[in-house]
């Protein structure tokens, strides 16, 4: 979305025939929803790469305030709480799916491959 300097608020949008159509119309360019979906791919593995060789790892993702730990006290989620176990869950989830390492490292080959 942000390669293509679009909102955040449809990006399902952009793999919409409609979307593809008045891409390829202001571009010339010609994607479909998979290449345009490994186009993002790409982009967004390269960005986590950089974030890497800048020292960014799981342990830069994994961090929970202690506040956000300590069930609220009002509202409409009113006893509710950060589980750091169930958040650690879902980035193993998240980096599994993405093929990085548990460490949220991008492999070489992952690089290779896209």
């Amino acid at each position: 979305m942000d390669s293509l300097g679009l909102c955040d608020f449809f990006p399902e949008s952009v793999t919409s025939d409609l979307f593809l159509g008045l891409y390829r119309a202001l571009t010339g360019i010609e994607y479909t929803a998979e290449s345009m979906t490994a186009c993002g791919e790409r982009i967004w593995t390269l960005e986590r790469r950089f974030n890497n060789i800048q020292g960014r790892d799981r342990t830069y993702d994994a961090y929970v305030p202690p506040k956000l730990t300590v069930p609220l006290a009002a509202g409409a989620h009113k006893g509710r709480a950060v589980d750091p176990e169930y958040y650690r869950q879902i980035i193993d989830a998240y980096y599994a799916h993405l093929g990085w390492t548990a460490d949220g490292l991008v492999p070489e080959e992952k690089l290779k491959t896209l």
